[in-house]
């Protein structure tokens, strides 16, 4: 989140955050909320791995993650 405020800081664009990382004080960087009622946007995550890479660790949380996403879509 740090280097998504960075980023916006940089100019390079803006960002939907949650209310926690208002506490990221940056200079260039105004947080605004949402109005009440306004449509939530959709969120996409997406998971990154090195090709090969089939450690328990990385199967087990790849798992949680798609159980997540099927539970709770955005």
């Amino acid at each position: 989140m740090q280097t998504i405020v960075n980023l916006v800081a940089a100019g390079l664009g803006l960002a939907w955050v949650p209310r926690s990382v208002t506490r990221f004080e940056r200079q260039g960087v105004i947080y605004r909320e949402l109005p009440r009622g306004a449509a939530v946007p959709r969120c996409e995550t997406r998971l990154v791995w090195r090709r090969g890479d089939a450690s328990p660790v990385l199967v087990r949380f790849v798992d949680l993650v798609r159980s997540l996403a099927q539970s709770r879509p955005c």
